[in-house]
């Protein structure tokens, strides 16, 4: 997402690029790259190591970063001009949920596409949602998409929105301290330690962050 949005604005010419907020970028991204690569695979793990990631769900991805940096740049297009940020979130997400259920019905309208996306049936005609996946569904409603966006379209008022986005790859960093605290707190919790690599890591994603905090400009104040 900080690709993305760094090269929209640019290609945009929505805020001013310095080399400081390159290489923090590139330094932010070549940090998580590292976090995933870093990290020993499994001796077992060679079923899906056979099995690479089909081509198209790369692409579906790359469409969701654009989305995700579209979002935050246009957000902050209608912040700036005074508009609250609590009706941009609802009807961005009126929107996202007309989006949903549309691709829900397309995606399950046919036997080919039910099968893609519920293998062996596992979601019965594709409008069900089982009993075990209420909470984490409700979860991931809540924190991974209300509560996140609704704070990026605050810090959309003081920051540019290239560093806005850039603080998405802090994700990895609170996920690792998150999983710390339980494992410690819970310690018959299914969880696995971070890796030790995740700590290059860290200070890899924090130096960048720093840099693109040190090359950022204050965001306009709204205007009316």
């Amino acid at each position: 997402q900080p690709i993305f949005t760094l090269v929209l604005v640019t290609l945009l010419g929505i805020e001013p690029v310095s080399m400081t907020k390159v290489l923090g970028v590139l330094l932010v991204f070549g940090s998580c790259i590292y976090i995933v690569f870093a990290k020993p695979q499994p001796a077992d793990d060679s079923a899906s190591q056979d099995a690479p990631t089909p081509l198209w769900v790369n692409g579906i991805f790359v469409l969701a970063c654009l989305g995700s940096a579209s979002m935050v740049l246009l957000s902050k297009k209608l912040i700036s001009k005074g508009h609250a940020f609590a009706p941009i979130l609802g009807w961005a997400s009126f929107v996202c949920a007309i989006l949903m259920a549309g691709a829900t019905y397309i995606g399950h309208s046919t036997p080919v596409s039910h099968e893609l996306l519920c293998p062996k049936n596992g979601c019965g005609d594709g409008y069900q949602i089982p009993e075990s996946f209420i909470f984490p569904f409700l979860y991931v409603v809540i924190f991974m998409t209300v509560v996140p966006y609704g704070l990026n379209s605050i810090a959309a008022q003081n920051l540019e929105g290239s560093v806005t986005s850039a603080y998405t790859a802090s994700q990895p960093v609170t996920a690792a301290c998150a999983t710390v605290v339980a494992k410690t707190l819970l310690p018959d919790a299914k969880l696995t330690m971070p890796h030790h690599s995740m700590i290059w890591g860290v200070l890899g994603i924090f130096s960048g962050l720093a840099l693109l905090s040190f090359a950022a400009k204050p965001a306009p104040k709204a205007t009316t």
